[in-house]
């Protein structure tokens, strides 16, 4: 979950780095929003839109409010919820239950 509120006193521009990371390793698996009046974001807007096209894949919305994305964050979740899970070599029960 990428939740961008840049002002002309908080650039934060490390996060292009690591927005372009995770969209580079894992574009499933985030959510991307910022403030609709945040300070210099719309590159990190393009990139949103030019990775999901040149993926073929859809973009998915820009949240402009942080509990809507935090609802998207938390759905997306579940969904996701038993993927990437490696099975325990140990006999230690998973709370998850078996899977």
């Amino acid at each position: 979950m990428f939740w961008v509120p840049r002002t002309r006193e908080l650039i934060g521009l490390t996060t292009n780095h690591e927005h372009g990371y995770w969209l580079a390793k894992f574009r499933s698996k985030i959510l991307y929003g910022r403030p609709s009046d945040s300070y210099r974001n719309s590159y990190l807007d393009i990139m949103w839109q030019m990775d999901a096209e040149q993926e073929s894949k859809s973009a998915g919305p820009i949240f402009a409010e942080l509990p809507n994305l935090i609802i998207g964050t938390i759905s997306l979740a579940k969904r996701m919820q038993g993927f990437n899970r490696v099975k325990s070599r140990t006999k230690v029960e998973s709370p998850y239950g078996e899977f």
